[in-house]
């Protein structure tokens, strides 16, 4: 996750930054990234609770071998753990290859 103008920040630096030869891949987000807590807590202003992506894994096996590929993403043990597990992202090799540093925290400005 990144505010907008720091996006847009790292994509002018990117455009005006000579290429090293070799095509790229570089991680455009805050640093350091808001929890998944954080996130919910602001984003959705109402009651939460919490509960463990792996819960739903026996409803996810149950739907996919009772629907097949007509269960849905979140119901397909594959797709549930690539989209709820824990994940990390540096930014360390835009902020040396560019220069840049995100000015600003996405969950700070709102939503």
């Amino acid at each position: 996750m990144i505010h907008l103008s720091d996006a847009a920040e790292a994509m002018i630096r990117a455009a005006e930054t000579a290429p090293n030869g070799q095509c790229e891949a570089l991680n455009i987000v805050e640093n350091p990234l808001p929890s998944r807590a954080a996130f919910v807590a602001m984003a959705h202003r109402g009651p939460n609770f919490r509960l463990h992506w792996r819960l739903l894994l026996p409803l996810a096996w149950l739907c996919e071998a009772l629907l097949g590929a007509r269960a849905p993403g979140l119901l397909r043990p594959r797709i549930l753990r690539a989209r709820l597990q824990a994940h990390s992202y540096s930014n360390a090799r835009a902020v040396a290859r560019l220069g840049w540093h995100p000015a600003q925290r996405f969950c700070g400005a709102g939503l």
